[in-house]
């Protein structure tokens, strides 16, 4: 009776924080037909006057966050095609100033793939570049081989000298 005393309490008086650990623990799960509980989940969310944010490169974690008591962060392990390894990655390095610093400063577990589905997520647009224009630098396989080795290579000779990179550097 204590538990259901509990989830009563944290249901009515924290409800963001309450449907965020109802919304975490669905998307664990592997059962049949957790996507439509989800979206049940999500649109009773709604409903209720909490907004679900998209995916943010600085502000998301793995999963599900409640940010305040109306807002829910969409976790970077609702994104297709992002492995463990990307995701430790990423936020071994949060937060970013930019789209060239993500690049600069992940790991090769963050390969094309990787920025092309946070591309898609939209968990770059607080950096002002259009979806497409990512997309389409890394889906070619050479033009995103040389933005990624301008990128190192503009980074590390700002590590050499000891200052900031300029990433204005690359238009």
């Amino acid at each position: 009776s204590i538990v259901g005393y509990a989830t009563a309490y944290y249901k009515y008086h924290a409800r963001a924080a309450f449907m965020c650990a109802h919304l975490n623990k669905v998307t664990a799960s592997a059962a049949p037909g957790t996507e439509q509980e989800i979206d049940d989940i999500k649109k009773e969310i709604r409903n209720d006057g909490i907004a679900i944010t998209g995916c943010d490169i600085n502000d998301s974690k793995s999963r599900y966050t409640a940010r305040d008591k109306k807002t829910i962060v969409t976790g970077l392990n609702a994104i297709s095609g992002l492995g463990e390894k990307a995701i430790e990655s990423i936020f071994a390095c949060q937060p970013f100033e930019s789209f060239p610093d993500f690049i600069y400063r992940t790991s090769s577990a963050v390969n094309k793939n990787v920025v092309i589905a946070l591309a898609k997520s939209g968990a770059f647009d607080r950096f002002k570049l259009p979806r497409k224009y990512i997309v389409g630098l890394f889906e070619d396989p050479t033009t995103g081989k040389k933005i990624r080795d301008r990128i190192n290579k503009l980074g590390d000779a700002a590590a050499k000298a000891g200052t900031p990179p300029d990433w204005s550097q690359l238009s």
